[in-house]
């Protein structure tokens, strides 16, 4: 996946200043292992989960409109796929594809969804 270094830089002085002991970076990979930083993750809806379970996390929904575009749009560049006739997005959670067509809906885009046949 690409990876941008400014958000990956934003993230690291972020956990830097919460976490400052447990802390590590190789390249733009950041690891934080600390039991605070995985509760404070939790508490702000980015615990951990396995693919079907996946949400939004309520604080996207209570973010301005420029948040969401940039949420939708990280979305999007890890999870799915833009063309000229189209756009797609892929997830195993249901939860997730509903919350997803609900963002879209802010920015006037009407999305469907339905199971893709891999």
């Amino acid at each position: 996946p690409v990876v941008n270094p400014e958000v990956c830089e934003d993230m690291l002085r972020l956990f830097r200043s919460l976490f400052p002991s447990t802390v590590s970076q190789r390249g733009l990979s950041i690891s934080v292992n600390d039991v605070k930083a995985r509760r404070w993750l939790a508490a702000n809806g980015l615990g951990y989960c396995r693919s079907p379970q996946r949400v939004i996390p309520d604080c996207v929904f209570r973010s301005t409109q420029e948040s969401c575009r940039e949420f939708l749009s990280a979305l999007f560049e890890g999870e799915g796929h833009v063309s000229v006739s189209h756009i797609e997005f892929s997830t195993a959670s249901e939860s997730l594809g509903r919350q997803v067509q609900t963002l879209l809906l802010q920015f006037g885009v009407v999305a469907n969804r339905s199971p893709k046949k891999v």
